[in-house]
């Protein structure tokens, strides 16, 4: 039962290349993973390819319009395996090697309402699918393990848990463990193929799943020991990078369980109005323990520090895990799913800056007070948090919308005159662009900003040592407001 990944002869690939399997990856190997076990598919030129149609091709980057059908453009570089969905000629792609069991990690990023997949040892897929927002997926939803089909119908799908998917024209990721099926000498199946875990940004969306057959467009009825990685190319546009692998060591996904079973985690989430917990939580390598952190039933959440004014944090999926409170003595931090969140910046959200180079301050700075009073339960599902910098009073209204799938931010100023010119930094990243549709795109498109006409006027984006910022300047007059939403 070797589960090592083996080159496929050329002569198969030919054969292949006459059903319409086009498109071939060789892999030339280099660790990028901590994990030195890891190894990266090379996506540097075309010539690791073979077959290649029209509609797949190597960028330096890709742009997917949030929101526009099918949309992308592909721009000039390496890296990044596109498909542009262009061509009379559209084919799904075959690695040039087969694999057994199989630990698999990449990046991909989706058009609005585009579809593909992944075909472990190309016979059982796992889907791809742009279902941002879709409240109960199925198994033809992004990360379902997809239909079996016989007689003409469809059965035995399994869909995700959860839907973990982020908006479309982001970048995504997926790791996937599979266990291959086993045979005797005999050729005869003596175990089934099997999802050992599947996380999509983070979020556990299968855990020891029984694949009893080929899923529906399986490249062949037959179940073997090694089979090639397939990524679907004929429904739309899709993109990826960073896409790496690893041969686990023999029976390393056994099914025996565990000798020592954790404690279930204590899942904290809100039900028909919003939560607010108070603690310690973690940002990068410092603890902060002013935390506030904000649930709504629509299933996305945010941390406040209320001594700094930071928005440290946003989440989707569970609101927090308990354990760590309620284990031995008590105490820890507040606790959620590190992977799944996009974490902002524990430094304060408003500064007076001297100048337009001046550097953003990573705390309060000297001489000013930051005072938060409360916060408050709107009839709307929204939560205000109220507090002042220095003399200016700021009321902090936060609300989901959009079914969970945004964050709105509405803050309302009330201020001295004459005022000093306040800032509020919205983002900071690596890169943040503004988009032709007028959205910005943060972080190596990690989420989008909408900001509001009200705040559009304000807005600008400056350089720094570390990437680039978001920021607003906060009008004139004893009475301003600003608004704009989180997207992702």
């Amino acid at each position: 039962m070797a589960t090592d990944i083996q080159i496929r002869p050329e002569s198969k690939w030919k054969q292949r290349i006459v059903t319409g399997l086009v498109l071939f990856l060789a892999l030339p190997v280099y660790a990028q993973s901590d994990d030195p076990s890891f190894q990266e598919l090379s996506l540097e030129t075309m010539d690791e390819f073979e077959g290649t149609t029209a509609n797949w091709e190597i960028g330096g980057d890709v742009y997917m319009e949030f929101g526009r059908r099918l949309h992308v453009e592909a721009q000039s570089g390496t890296g990044v395996l596109i498909n542009t969905n262009q061509g009379s000629s559209r084919r799904d792609i075959y690695t040039a090697w087969e694999h057994g069991d199989l630990d698999l990690e990449f990046e991909f990023m989706m058009a609005s309402e585009s579809n593909s997949g992944i075909y472990l040892q190309g016979r059982y897929e796992i889907q791809l699918l742009d279902s941002w927002g879709v409240v109960n997926p199925r198994s033809g939803d992004m990360g379902g393990i997809y239909e079996m089909w016989r007689d003409g119908e469809g059965y035995g799908g399994v869909p995700p848990r959860e839907n973990a998917t982020r908006a479309p024209g982001l970048w995504q990721t997926m790791r996937i463990q599979f266990r291959a099926p086993r045979f005797n000498d005999l050729g005869e199946k003596t175990e089934n193929a099997r999802v050992v875990e599947i996380r999509l940004n983070g979020v556990v969306i299968h855990k020891n799943v029984e694949l009893v057959g080929p899923t529906r467009g399986s490249m062949d009825d037959l179940e073997a020991v090694r089979g090639p990685l397939r990524i679907q190319g004929d429904h739309g546009p899709v993109a990826f990078r960073n896409i790496r692998y690893r041969v686990p060591e023999a029976d390393e996904y056994s099914l025996t369980p565990p000798e020592n079973v954790r404690r279930m985690p204590l899942i904290v989430n809100p039900e028909s109005e919003p939560k607010v917990m108070h603690g310690f939580m973690r940002l990068d390598s410092r603890v902060y323990p002013h935390t506030i952190a904000v649930g709504y039933p629509g299933r996305v959440h945010f941390a406040f520090d209320t001594r700094t004014s930071a928005l440290m944090k946003i989440w989707k999926g569970d609101f927090l895990n308990m354990n760590s409170m309620w284990v031995n003595r008590g105490g820890g931090n507040l606790s959620l799913n590190e992977p799944a969140a996009i974490n902002l910046s524990g430094a304060p959200a408003f500064a007076f800056l001297s100048g337009s180079d001046a550097a953003w301050p990573d705390s309060l700075q000297e001489e000013r007070t930051f005072t938060f009073h409360n916060y408050r339960f709107g009839p709307d599902g929204d939560v205000t948090l109220t507090y002042e910098l220095d003399s200016n009073r700021i009321e902090d209204r936060f609300y989901a919308q959009n079914g969970g799938r945004e964050l709105v931010r509405e803050l309302s100023f009330e201020r001295p005159s004459p005022a000093e010119e306040l800032t509020i930094r919205v983002a900071s990243g690596t890169s943040i662009t503004r988009l032709p549709n007028g959205l910005y795109q943060a972080d190596d498109k990690s989420f989008y900003i909408r900001l509001e006409p009200d705040s559009q006027r304000q807005a600008w984006i400056r350089e720094t040592e570390n990437g680039r910022e978001l920021l607003l300047g906060v009008p004139a007059g004893e009475e301003a407001a600003l608004s704009y939403t989180y997207i992702w």
